[in-house]
């Protein structure tokens, strides 16, 4: 059972939920790896990594005061493939390059029974049933060391996404992010660290169509406008490295902008329930 809808919360009187089970919540993994046992060609080594995760998010669910009992069957399909392959390219640069894809596939459906009448009825789901979100990535990191004493590493990858919601909705982000990092030793147990990067996140199908309770007495209504979440980050630290002692002193920044969070819309439920949807409204700097 799901506790914190079973027990009253704060500013709450009693549970938002009289029933709220999992029936069940289950992932199943399964993955495969094949690498190389000899280099090949100029390349050190060649891996490729195929795997699908199989999400199972059934439930049975009933608000307090309802005789409405809602039924649910919600499944996420996960495949990936990743190729990478490393190679040296001088006594002093190595260089890393991949490729990879991910196919994701959402099957959600709800029903609804009167516990009092026993009248069965389907309604709309949680998830928009038949979702689909693609990702195609490619990326490279070259670590070079030009001098005894510094070391650079630069990471850059291109990322393509796709979604696809059953009403017609595409969203279809595509973005460059990437690192770069130097390292400088000052003696043999001290050194310099440096890293500049940035990346983002799309708006997944739990961000962008999601219709249903929320914990915190919350009803989510779907918002297919999402733009995707960003970040870039620098920090700077000093470390030292003996036989007996490893110490990192390290201080960063991060700013995370086009937060994705849950907003109220203002608006109530016939249950009682706060109405939300998410939005890119919020950002926070990590320091």
């Amino acid at each position: 059972p799901r506790t914190d809808e079973l027990t009253a919360g704060f500013g709450q009187s009693e549970p938002a939920a009289a029933e709220f089970y999992f029936e069940p919540n289950r992932r199943r993994f399964y993955h495969a790896r094949l690498r190389l046992a000899e280099p090949l060609r100029g390349i050190d080594r060649l891996t490729v990594h195929a795997g699908q995760q199989v999400i199972t998010d059934d439930r049975r669910t009933r608000d307090t005061g309802s005789a409405e009992r809602s039924l649910e069957d919600n499944e996420s399909d996960l495949r990936g493939l990743t190729v990478q392959a490393d190679a040296t390219l001088t006594a002093s640069a190595h260089v890393s390059v991949g490729a990879e894809f991910y196919t994701d596939e959402i099957t959600s459906r709800r029903r609804r029974v009167n516990t009092e009448t026993g009248d069965l009825r389907a309604v709309t789901s949680r998830f928009p049933d038949g979702s689909t979100i693609m990702q195609a990535g490619l990326f490279t990191k070259l670590d070079w060391q030009p001098a005894e004493r510094h070391q650079f590493s630069v990471g850059i990858r291109w990322s393509d996404v796709a979604i696809e919601l059953p009403d017609g909705t595409d969203i279809e982000p595509s973005r460059l992010s990437g690192d770069i990092g130097w390292l400088f030793d000052v003696t043999d147990e001290w050194q310099i660290v440096a890293n500049f990067g940035s990346g983002f996140r799309a708006p997944n199908i739990a961000d962008l169509g999601t219709l249903g309770e929320r914990p915190g007495n919350r009803f989510n209504v779907p918002n297919a406008s999402l733009e995707p979440e960003t970040v870039t980050h620098l920090d700077l630290g000093l470390r030292y490295r003996s036989d007996s002692w490893r110490v990192d002193l390290v201080g960063y920044s991060l700013s995370y902008d086009d937060r994705i969070v849950s907003v109220s819309t203002g608006s109530t439920t016939p249950s009682g329930r706060d109405i939300v949807r998410s939005a890119n409204a919020a950002s926070s700097t990590l320091h």
